[in-house]
């Protein structure tokens, strides 16, 4: 009888498919594997990895947490009370057998989606892995497990406070979006271009600076794991397992490369209530008033603003 494959080789051949996006054939030579022991090898392994390290590596944000990924935009890029970067990311697959149109997207080429939730670490929050190529960001999102615990609103995100250098009223904490989400409490997308003038350009213009922390992330991401730079050859429910590994991999790396908070101790510009419960000041629940209220805040107490029209 042979000897059995080291759990070091087994990890070691997945790592390499996953950093080179080398086809099986490949390993095959590099390995001295079979190449149908080295599919069931790399989907093992990537399922292991994510059972594994997902608790560990994105794990699921308590109320300090989130004031710790606020204090993160707000420092980086003077977005206070955002909680996270929101958006969808394409990436290539061969067509699964059947699947008609299922996966071909609005590219014109056949996709998965990854829909994340990135903070200033370019770490990944949350993310929902495998959707359909053909479905759209909002679509996407309205059916995945955050936006159903924001309606259940079981997430642990701080109640409503002030924004900085202000008394009232209330604003929530939120997302920051692209134009292809829906305005909502907790999302906020920019303004459509028609009839935008300078107080929502200079919005826009703020969301946009804190929203390049999720395409940065899929940036590294992608760069580092070499898989999404080619035509994922493999099922849908492999390349699931594969996109997991990925993501729980991404963020093992960015901790250990650095990319970890500055502060262990910190504090809130904001004055919360520690019992959780509604503050004396009048709080705004509508998206659009929501944005509005940022927009008056950037306009009328950002330094880096000049505007007189407050």
């Amino acid at each position: 009888m042979r000897l059995s494959i080291s759990p070091e080789e087994r990890f070691m051949v997945t790592l390499r498919f996953l950093a080179t996006g080398q086809s099986f054939s490949a390993l095959h030579f590099d390995f001295l594997l079979g190449r149908s022991t080295i599919a069931v090898i790399v989907r093992h392994t990537c399922d292991m990895i994510w059972q594994h390290l997902k608790e560990q590596m994105m794990p699921q944000p308590n109320r300090e947490d989130w004031l710790k990924i606020s204090k993160g935009f707000k420092d980086s890029v003077d977005f206070p009370n955002c909680i996270g970067a929101l958006d969808g990311k394409h990436f290539r697959v061969k067509k699964p057998p059947n699947s008609g149109s299922r996966y071909f997207n609005f590219h014109k080429f056949f996709s998965v989606v990854i829909l994340a939730l990135v903070d200033t670490e370019y770490r990944f929050i949350y993310a929902d892995i495998g959707a359909y190529g053909s479905a759209s960001d909002a679509r996407i999102f309205r059916s995945s497990r955050l936006a159903q615990r924001l309606q259940e609103n079981s997430l642990l995100i701080p109640p409503p406070v002030a924004l900085p250098g202000t008394s009232g009223p209330l604003a929530p904490y939120v997302m920051v979006a692209d134009a292809g989400f829906a305005l909502s409490k907790h999302v906020m997308r920019p303004y459509p271009r028609r009839s935008i003038d300078d107080r929502k350009q200079y919005f826009n213009n703020r969301l946009t600076k804190a929203r390049r922390y999720v395409e940065c992330a899929f940036g590294i991401l992608a760069n580092k794991w070499r898989i999404y730079q080619t035509t994922i050859q493999l099922q849908p429910t492999f390349v699931t397992s594969v996109l997991k590994a990925t993501i729980v991999l991404h963020n093992y790396c960015r901790i250990h490369e650095g990319g970890t908070y500055v502060d262990d101790e910190f504090q809130i510009n904001h004055v919360v209530n520690p019992t959780g419960e509604p503050m004396s000041h009048n709080s705004v629940t509508s998206g659009l008033q929501i944005r509005n209220l940022f927009t008056d805040y950037f306009n009328c107490f950002d330094d880096n603003n000049n505007s007189d029209d407050c």
